[in-house]
């Protein structure tokens, strides 16, 4: 239950235990049995001591001001630091920390949107806690969303001569096949078999026929089928995992075909460092020496601006907020897929909005690999989701804007996108109007410019000048600055 991250912390401790003991064995293939338990058991540990905050900056005036559980985990197991192997000697030796060189794209945005979701669910992997109106008789938006996408990825699996292939890396070998919109009766088998597999995953025991939801999903389908498949497609695969790589600073940078680095702390936030991300795609499309890599949305459309122009606008302040980076990895991984096959000159990454509720003046959004200026903003969200990960900052972002009706009190709260149905409601301060308001606060003051290179010193001092640098810059990307 999420409830113990903030209660009985040995029973989280058994309760992660049992469930190491079943899912992570399998990390450690090369490894003996009792080296494999000894480590599990450190990882769990280290896990509960990362909530209970035991490598805090304790020091540092926002971890006096915000207090326990404000997301402020300092360095820790997520960090490769296991309780096991703390020393009174740590913060006089620690110079460079490893990045996280494997985080997906749509990781990077949770944690923009709200670092500390970001941290129980893909650091922690914290269980949420089980809702019991997931078996009342409503199609969830996420159920309907995983129906539709799984239907388009069954559309061209059925077609690609390769479909046991899931790397981009591995598919570029291969010639593009042509992908066509399936004969009805081939479309409605598909929808029968993901609905039924989708609706038992998510508990929706009510649901005994597929056809339930039919007539939702359906329009959805009609959209992309008059959007892109008035005639056939040369497509090489669905569900594709891909990398990238940039070379990037506070400030910004630009795609590179490979590298990644480590943090050295006395280096300043403008030094450049390469940093590698990952990615799937719902769907990879080659036109000659173009590759076009689309990603199905199934949600309200990105704008409904009736100008062009202004659309245009919208697209860019959600990619400085740090939000719709997707189409941005997909053209920032140009550069390392060149440098294996050099017959490739451009990549588009490309967002397809199929919601059937209204005809919008716009369905197809997407960024070009020399578009120079988003990507430098792409490149800017990775390093600040990096380096505030492996620093510790993992604020929760309880607060969209101020207004009026933010100082009513909890009742009034108003929270952004990633409060809504959030499965870790029970592990946050949501309802904590003074923390809140502090948390502003803390925020708001953190306005400190950047982190000017030093020659090595007090280490626990040199994370604490990170740590304000970074709640600021978190912050502030969020805010659209």
């Amino acid at each position: 239950q999420m409830a113990g991250l903030q209660g009985n912390h040995f029973a989280l401790t058994e309760a992660w235990k049992v469930y190491a003991q079943f899912f992570w064995r399998d990390l450690f293939p090369e490894l003996p049995e009792d080296r494999v338990s000894d480590l599990l058991e450190r990882a769990v540990q280290g896990r509960v001591d990362t909530v209970r905050e035991l490598y805090p900056p304790l020091n540092s005036r926002a971890y006096r001001r915000l207090g326990p559980y404000s997301g402020l985990t300092g360095l820790g197991p997520h960090c490769g630091i296991y309780p096991g192997e703390k020393s009174n000697n740590l913060t006089s030796t620690l110079s460079h920390l490893e990045l996280d060189q494997a985080s997906f794209i749509t990781g990077i945005e949770q944690f923009i949107g709200c670092p500390w979701q970001n941290f129980l669910n893909r650091m922690l992997r914290a269980e949420k806690t089980e809702n019991a109106e997931m078996i009342l008789p409503r199609v969830q938006a996420n159920v309907l969303g995983n129906v539709v996408h799984n239907i388009l990825e069954g559309i061209v699996k059925e077609q690609d001569p390769n479909p046991h292939i899931d790397t981009l890396k591995e598919k570029l070998e291969y010639d593009a096949f042509s992908l066509s919109w399936p004969q009805e009766s081939h479309l409605y088998a598909l929808f029968n078999q993901e609905a039924q597999k989708q609706l038992q995953m998510d508990k929706q025991i009510w649901a005994t026929k597929s056809d339930v939801i039919i007539d939702i999903v359906l329009p959805y389908l009609q959209v992309e089928r008059e959007l892109e498949f008035s005639s056939p497609k040369k497509c090489l695969g669905a569900e594709l995992e891909g990398c990238f790589f940039v070379h990037a600073n506070a400030e910004g940078g630009r795609p590179v075909d490979s590298g990644s680095d480590r943090l050295n702390i006395w280096s300043s936030s403008q030094e450049h460092i390469r940093i590698r991300g990952l990615f799937k795609a719902d769907r990879v499309d080659r036109s000659g020496d173009v590759l076009q890599m689309l990603d199905y949305k199934t949600g309200s459309v990105l704008s409904t601006k009736k100008k062009e122009a202004d659309r245009a606008k919208e697209f860019r302040s959600s990619i400085t907020k740090g939000q719709k980076l997707q189409p941005l990895a997909y053209a920032a991984s140009l550069p390392y897929y060149q440098s294996l096959y050099p017959e490739i000159q451009a990549a588009q990454g490309i967002l397809v909005f199929i919601s059937p509720k209204q005809d919008y003046p716009q369905r197809i959004f997407s960024i070009d690999s020399n578009d120079e200026e988003e990507l430098s903003l792409l490149a800017r969200a990775v390093w600040t989701s990096g380096v505030a990960k492996i620093i510790g900052v993992h604020l929760p972002r309880l607060v969209r804007t101020k207004s009026k009706r933010d100082r009513l009190g909890p009742d009034h709260f108003q929270g952004n996108r990633w409060c809504t149905n959030c499965d870790y409601q029970s592990a946050c301060r949501i309802g904590d109007t003074a923390f809140r308001r502090r948390l502003i606060t803390v925020c708001e003051e953190s306005n400190q410019e950047e982190v000017a290179e030093a020659l090595p010193g007090n280490v626990s001092e040199r994370l604490q000048e990170w740590t304000s640098f970074l709640i600021g810059k978190v912050w502030r990307i969020g805010r659209g600055s």
